[in-house]
């Protein structure tokens, strides 16, 4: 049986195209972190008001995001590292002088005392050292080397196949 046919206007609606720019967030995963910090926002509520094992949930919550925090900092730095090794290598190079000069000086650093040790004061400045004088990371790419170099393709590795088969 086909489906009625109805006289009058025909509508036409375009092809909906998905974003490139924007990321697709669906009504699902938005109710389910409403729900997540909601459960979060009564717990640290909860301990607020002294409950026992209230406070141990926000001490773990706190440790997740602490954990998150602490990793996506590491990333960073070793991100920033292999991503711009001679500006990494200047910068700790001036941190290791302007330590030095602080100390020399005779302004204390309060809690941060260690960092004007002559170890830490040192390794500031090796470090930075290296990294200007041998720079690790990413390399320059090397258009010799290059498989689009001579303007062909690279050599396949299974030969195509017939799109008759």
């Amino acid at each position: 049986m086909d489906p009625p046919q109805f006289s009058g206007r025909q509508s036409t609606a375009e092809a909906v195209l998905p974003s490139r720019l924007l990321p697709r967030i669906s009504f699902r995963s938005l109710f389910a972190l409403t729900t997540v910090c909601a459960v979060v926002t009564a717990v640290v509520s909860a301990a607020g008001h002294g409950g026992a094992y209230a406070t141990a949930g926000a001490i773990a919550i706190a440790f997740v995001f602490g954990c998150f925090a602490i990793f996506a900092l590491c990333f960073l730095l070793s991100w920033s590292v292999a991503m711009f090794p001679r500006a990494i290598g200047a910068a700790l190079m001036v941190v290791g002088v302007h330590l030095a000069f602080t100390r020399f000086v005779g302004v204390t650093l309060r809690d941060w005392a260690f960092l004007q040790s002559t170890a830490v004061i040192v390794c500031f400045e090796l470090l930075g050292l290296y990294l200007v004088v041998f720079p690790t990371g990413r390399e320059r790419p090397d258009d010799a080397n290059s498989p689009f170099a001579d303007g062909q393709l690279p050599p396949q590795i299974f030969a195509p196949r017939d799109p008759t088969e």
